[in-house]
């Protein structure tokens, strides 16, 4: 009997990875991404223009993990109907993350300490959407922002993989030295930008690490 158990688990374990698995990309693909022309591509690095963006942006003190995850959870509930007009908003990937305010200083020294990004980072999550900015829902939780992002070129790097500051912190210093080497000039601080579940098995994961350049 506990044999006969046993094999029923595993099955069942299975047959639910498996559907999981299969069902990802499918319900990926239903998302629309945000719209971008591309002007240069080398393998993984690209070098983007984006139109004005509309986002919903929660800024947080804490831990980067930490962050993503609280923030995210308040922002679903707002695009899922806790607003104002009680309506759904329709939104795009990916989930943008970045330290908050920029730095005014370009390229920084990559050499830090961890405890030197327990700071604030904010968490934004695209809207669908042309605008204007009064048509979109009125957030009731006062934590969340609504921003309109003007038109930018940005420097992206396309990795995959777990959300680990070791992760995320080799490609951010990948695409540092990249816009070093190009002789581009950065603005700001780099984003982090996510295009899947949390769900998503983490060798299929699309993030991207963005920096937008001057076109000076």
């Amino acid at each position: 009997m506990i044999a006969n158990f046993i094999k029923q688990s595993a099955t069942f374990v299975f047959a639910t990875f498996f559907s999981l698995v299969m069902v990802t990309p499918v319900l990926l693909a239903a998302n629309p991404e945000t719209r971008y022309t591309l002007v240069q591509r080398e393998a993984a690095f690209e070098i983007r223009d984006y139109p004005a963006m509309f986002t919903a942006e929660i800024s947080m003190p804490g831990q980067r993990d930490d962050v993503l995850t609280a923030a995210s959870n308040v922002l679903s509930a707002y695009v899922q109907g806790d607003n104002l007009s009680k309506e759904k908003i329709a939104t795009v990937k990916p989930v943008f993350h970045q330290l908050a305010p920029p730095l005014t200083s370009a390229i920084r020294s990559t050499t830090k300490k961890k405890s030197e990004f327990d700071q604030n980072w904010s968490v934004s999550f695209s809207l669908l959407g042309n605008g204007p900015l009064e048509d979109f829902p009125r957030p009731g939780d006062r934590r969340i922002d609504l921003i309109e992002m003007p038109p930018c070129r940005m420097a992206v790097l396309q990795f995959s993989g777990r959300w680990t500051d070791s992760n995320l912190d080799e490609h951010r210093d990948a695409l540092a030295r990249l816009l070093k080497e190009k002789g581009l000039k950065p603005v700001g601080n780099p984003i982090f930008a996510f295009y899947d579940e949390f769900w998503q098995p983490f060798f299929w994961r699309h993030n991207e690490v963005m920096w937008e350049i001057s076109l000076d």
